[in-house]
C-alpha cells in the first residue's frame, strides 16, 4: 500500500463484495453499504467513487481522513514519503478526496464528525464538504459539537443516525428504529 492508499485496499474490498454477491444469493446487490471511521472513513468514501459503477448503494464516513497533507507527518510519510521529496506531492494529491469531489455527484454519502476531534481534525471533513459543495454534490452530514474522535458522549445518537440513514438508503420499508416503541 506504500504510495497507493485509497486504491489497493479499495480494490480488495470490491473484490470481496463481488465474491460474496456471486456466491451468496441472499445478498441483495442493491442494498450494500460501506462504512468506516478515521482511515476506514477515508476508505469508505473512496470506495463509493472507485471505478465507473459503485457496488455500494451508500457510504458512511465517520471522522474521515480526506487529505493526507492534514495528517501528522509521522503517519502520512510512512505511507507516502515526504510530500516535497521526489514528486511525492502528486501521490498526496491522487489520494485527496477533495480532488475527487465531482465523482460523488449522484452518490449517497453520509459524513459524521466531532468538532473536538484531535485525532482526525475537523478540517478534513470541512474542506472535503467545501469541495463537494463547490461541485454541486449533495450529501448528508452530522456534526457533533465538542465531541472528540471517539464520540463517546454521543455514541447512541451516532449509531441511531447511521441506522436511520441505512434504512432510508437501502429502502428498508417498514423499518422501525431501535429507539422507537
Amino acid at each position: 500500500m506504500y504510495h497507493k492508499l485509497g486504491s489497493i485496499e479499495v480494490d480488495d474490498y470490491i473484490k470481496v463484495v463481488n465474491h460474496l454477491k456471486h456466491h451468496y444469493h441472499f445478498i441483495d446487490p442493491g442494498r450494500i453499504a460501506i462504512w468506516g471511521w478515521a482511515y476506514g472513513g477515508y476508505v469508505a468514501a473512496a470506495a463509493l467513487v472507485h471505478g465507473h459503477e459503485s457496488i455500494f448503494n451508500c457510504s458512511i464516513a465517520v471522522a474521515p481522513i480526506t487529505n493526507w497533507l492534514y495528517v501528522d507527518s509521522f503517519t502520512a510519510e510512512r505511507y507516502f514519503g515526504g510530500p516535497w521529496v521526489n514528486g511525492n506531492y502528486a501521490r498526496y494529491q491522487r489520494a485527496d478526496l477533495s480532488d475527487k469531489a465531482h465523482l460523488f455527484r449522484g452518490r449517497n454519502l453520509f459524513i459524521l464528525h466531532g468538532t473536538a476531534d484531535d485525532a482526525v481534525h475537523l478540517q478534513h471533513s470541512f474542506s472535503f464538504m467545501k469541495s463537494l459543495n463547490s461541485k454541486g454534490v449533495y450529501y448528508r452530514t452530522q456534526v457533533y459539537p465538542d465531541s472528540n474522535h471517539y464520540l463517546e458522549d454521543v455514541r447512541y445518537h451516532l449509531y441511531h443516525s447511521i441506522e436511520i440513514y441505512l434504512a432510508e438508503m437501502l429502502g428498508l420499508q417498514g423499518h422501525h428504529s431501535s429507539h422507537e416503541k
